[in-house]
């Protein structure tokens, strides 16, 4: 990652926890130097890549002030819940890239308990909001599924609401969330640097038990964040948090 783009990405972040506010002038070139022990040139690349975003404004003479607080332009503010995850896809833009039967891969083939000979369905979309791209999505369905879904209907509808319509909606689903970094084809989609950090979601959807669909997921975390409200369900219970709907 460019040593520039890791510079402004801490000025953004810094800005987005209320490090500086917006009119207020942030540290001059040579604390900038100190602060993060880079060179000259380097400063003024991330200070320039961040007022082209809109966010900073440089003054002749002045400084350079806070023009605007980086926003992100989606969050889903509960967990546990499948409507949830509808409504998100309700409220955002999909752009279907391709959709076709693979062979499955062995990671996936594990948590769908299907074969190595067996073929998936493999569906590439781009998830954005505001014309603005923030998730790259791959869902991965199994063949016993996947062979009463209607291609053609994809780039119209999700595939969660044609397994609604054949009965088999997910009732269910097991989800892991980490970290990575955006490949040069995630990067080119996202519109983000290679090497950006990237929050990874990998969920594993069941119905009555039975694993039916995994979704890979990568999100720009400057863009999209995951939130979850906990609480504890009794006084007795009181330092035990769980997970549920945020109301």
């Amino acid at each position: 990652m460019p040593l520039y783009y890791q510079v402004a990405q801490l000025i953004r972040t810094e800005i987005s926890e209320g490090g500086f506010a917006v009119g207020e002038q942030i540290p001059a070139e040579r604390d900038l130097l100190a602060r993060y022990g880079v060179s000259r040139i380097t400063v003024r690349q991330a200070i320039d890549s961040l007022v082209q975003e809109g966010i900073l404004l440089k003054q002749q003479g002045r400084g350079t002030f806070v023009l605007g607080v980086p926003a992100r332009d989606t969050m889903t503010e509960l967990a546990g819940s499948l409507e949830s995850i509808e409504v998100l896809g309700k409220e955002t833009d999909v752009r279907l890239l391709s959709a076709s039967f693979v062979l499955c891969p062995s990671p996936i083939g594990r948590d769908l308990k299907t074969d190595a000979k067996e073929h998936v369905l493999k569906v590439l979309r781009i998830r954005s909001s505001n014309a603005l791209p923030f998730a790259y999505l791959t869902n991965w369905l199994a063949e016993r599924w996947a062979s009463q879904i209607d291609l053609n209907d994809l780039r119209q509808r999700s595939l969660l609401a044609q397994l609604r319509e054949l009965g088999t909606m997910p009732d269910s689903a097991d989800q892991t969330i980490t970290a990575t970094l955006a490949t040069p084809e995630v990067s080119q989609l996202l519109e983000t640097p290679v090497g950006s950090p990237m929050l990874k979601g990998y969920r594993v959807y069941f119905h009555r038990g039975e694993p039916i669909m995994v979704l890979e997921s990568l999100y720009r975390p400057d863009r999209y964040a995951y939130r979850v409200r906990l609480s504890a369900k009794s006084p007795q219970l009181a330092g035990i948090w769980l997970a549920g709907e945020e109301s």
